[in-house]
């Protein structure tokens, strides 16, 4: 979900890009992104953007009303990072089972899979399902798959 606030809702400036939950902790997130500190113009001046994932331990939270999400979430911004007004922003999205979750030997298997294409140096495997989940993850195999297919120069 994604939440915004005014930046004078905050007690000081946010440090660092976000954080992770440890997966015993109570709160109803697992990782919160300070979105707006981590790529710039995600946020007015003068405001701040931040995204929480819930995990699969907020099974029962995840199946509430928006509300109820906005509130709990909104409750635990307020207890980690400060926040001392309500949200201006609220969007929650529903994403199930969204997230790929590798399995013991899933490098190996992807080696395979890139080494079966061998002879076909025009495909490139990218995206979540092969190294990495994160935005930065796919960007990165986005950006080394486009430089592959620039230098094959049209040698397929």
């Amino acid at each position: 979900m994604t939440l915004g606030y005014r930046a004078a809702a905050l007690p000081g400036p946010l440090v660092g890009h976000g954080f992770l939950v440890a997966g015993d902790d109570p709160l109803s997130f697992g990782a919160c992104t300070f979105t707006s500190s981590k790529w710039a113009g995600r946020a007015p001046e003068g405001a701040f953007l931040l995204r929480a994932f819930l995990p699969e331990r907020s099974a029962a939270l995840l199946e509430a009303t928006d509300d109820a999400v906005v509130a709990a979430v909104h409750a635990d911004v307020a207890r980690t990072v400060g926040v001392r007004e309500a949200p201006i922003v609220r969007h929650v999205a529903r994403w199930h089972e969204a997230m790929p979750r590798y399995t013991v030997g899933h490098l190996d298997r992807v080696a395979a899979a890139e080494a079966g294409l061998a002879t076909r140096p025009e495909i490139v495997l990218v995206g979540a399902a092969f190294h990495g989940v994160g935005v930065p993850d796919c960007v990165g195999q986005g950006r080394a798959a486009a430089e592959r297919v620039i230098t094959l120069g049209g040698r397929t």
